[in-house]
């Protein structure tokens, strides 16, 4: 008969994860030892976030046996989701909602604070502050944090989220050494730690768009390019997330920084035109409002796609 305590064990020791470094801020210890004996099942969201600190998609495991447990994990995807789009209004209704569910564990408790704390950047807080807070929620899930070690934890995907709002922080602070050391550390870690990659593809492709718009900000064009072509390549094989339109235009906006200017000026009208599918009215703007200033003699509409 499948124990699913001893799989996590054995998943556990083939990885070289210590008991503590896999539970930490989802179980104590002693919980955890005695699931992997078999002597306690473990809860729907303690489960899911220890299959998925070990790097597997927790959807093939089918951990949702009752409705609310549906509800639960169906909104913490909705909510990260509308957060990555800036949707944040629709995420705070969402988030009311998430709270009335009964019985939530200490993980989803994390989450709420994490939520709550971005939308409260959303509503004037100031980012200094953000990131004070932010990290005292990092502490919460990673014994002695260090941004150097970043690739060598393992995280759920919500934890991975985390990192990637405070690198943004870190980004409008004008902390640019900081965001992209979380960045780089994040792509190695989803690179090392996670065996199933379309399980983490949509955020995934969101930090290496987040990474190669840094890199394009601090006029690391050539690497802006490489990170952006990881991603497009990533969204190509999993068809995963929204984040290609953005990619495109990062690596075209190099491109054209270096003199490059036949290769970036098509890029940027095909992005133009993909963002015309995607109904993103606002980065079509941004495109815009980008040929104006580099002062680009271009028809925006004069190609079709070819990406």
């Amino acid at each position: 008969m499948f124990n699913i305590g001893s799989f996590i064990k054995t998943k556990r020791m083939e990885r070289r994860i210590s008991q503590e470094e896999l539970c930490y801020g989802i179980c104590s210890v002693s919980t955890l030892s005695r699931i992997e004996l078999g002597k306690q099942n473990p809860s729907t969201f303690v489960l899911e976030s220890l299959i998925l600190r070990l790097g597997l998609n927790e959807e093939k495991w089918g951990f949702f046996s009752t409705q609310d447990k549906i509800k639960s994990y169906n909104l913490r995807y909705d909510i990260s989701l509308l957060l990555e789009k800036n949707e944040f209004g629709k995420a705070e209704e969402y988030l009311k909602e998430f709270k009335k569910i009964k019985n939530l564990e200490n993980p989803c408790y994390t989450f709420i604070k994490f939520v709550e704390l971005v939308l409260m950047s959303e509503k004037g807080l100031k980012v200094d502050e953000v990131i004070t807070e932010m990290l005292e929620i990092v502490n919460c899930f990673i014994k002695n944090y260090s941004p150097k070690k970043i690739y060598t934890y393992f995280l759920s995907k919500d934890e991975i989220n985390i990192l990637n709002f405070l690198a943004i922080y870190y980004g409008k602070n004008k902390q640019k050494e900081k965001a992209l050391e979380i960045y780089y550390g994040l792509k190695e870690g989803i690179e090392r730690n996670f065996f199933d990659k379309s399980s983490i593809s949509s955020l995934y492709t969101t930090i290496l768009y987040n990474l190669s718009k840094e890199l394009l900000q601090v006029e690391n064009f050539y690497e802006c390019i490489e990170i952006a072509e990881i991603g497009i390549n990533n969204f190509k094989k999993y068809h995963f997330g929204f984040r290609l339109p953005g990619l495109l235009f990062n690596k075209a906006c190099a491109l054209i920084e270096l003199n490059k200017l036949k290769e970036g000026t098509e890029l940027l009208i095909d992005t133009y035109h993909l963002l015309k599918v995607y109904d993103l009215d606002s980065t079509l703007k941004k495109i815009e409002d980008y040929c104006k200033n580099k002062n680009l003699k271009i028809r925006l509409n004069s190609h079709r796609i070819v990406i």
